[in-house]
């Protein structure tokens, strides 16, 4: 019955640290995301390694930490997003014709600002063809360093991109400290 209970407090507390990253990974950025949980591409052999590093800056993260999560991404397995693992977010299925209306009615608590975003980008996805958009974003899962200090997200820009970015736990905050592994198409 112990195991039981510290289970369910693990997996609670891993839920909270998970929202508090995520929130401040797509603060920014939108509030559609793709249902489907996108996959990490990174590689883990010395120079890919020594890549990353060198384009966020090496000294940010010690290299041991680093390796360890790219090693843990490697390993995580895609499936989907359940509706309110990611807060005030319109999860975007597969093929799914999106309406201002239906879109909005799913968000809480949005700005003037939130809202014209949000329209202007479900006009994007809209007029444009499959192969070109940006939007719905996919998100990984965060993947998190043994000692929780430490996060890596992954973002798929529809099909015209992709990055890595890593966060650092400061002042009971995360805040982004550094992106790797981009690709734009």
């Amino acid at each position: 019955m112990k195991h039981i209970i510290v289970i369910i407090l693990l997996s609670i507390s891993f839920s909270c640290f998970s929202q508090e990253v995520i929130h401040a990974a797509i603060l920014n950025k939108t509030k559609l995301i793709n249902e489907n949980v996108g996959h990490f591409n990174l590689e883990n052999d010395k120079w890919s390694i020594d890549n990353y590093l060198y384009t966020m800056n090496e000294n940010i993260i010690d290299s041991l930490t680093f390796v360890k999560l790219i090693n843990k991404a490697i390993l995580e397995k895609s499936e989907k997003w359940r509706k309110g693992e990611i807060e005030n977010t319109y999860l975007v299925e597969k093929d799914e014709i999106l309406t201002i209306k239906k879109v909005l009615s799913e968000l809480n608590h949005l700005n003037k600002k939130e809202i014209k975003t949000i329209r202007k980008q479900i006009r994007q996805f809209k007029n444009r063809p499959r192969e070109w958009r940006t939007w719905p974003i996919s998100i990984t899962k965060p993947i998190f360093s043994d000692d929780h200090q430490f996060c890596i997200i992954g973002f798929v820009f529809g099909n015209t991109g992709r990055h890595t970015e890593l966060y650092k736990k400061t002042n009971l905050k995360w805040e982004q400290i550094g992106t790797f592994n981009m690709w734009a198409h």
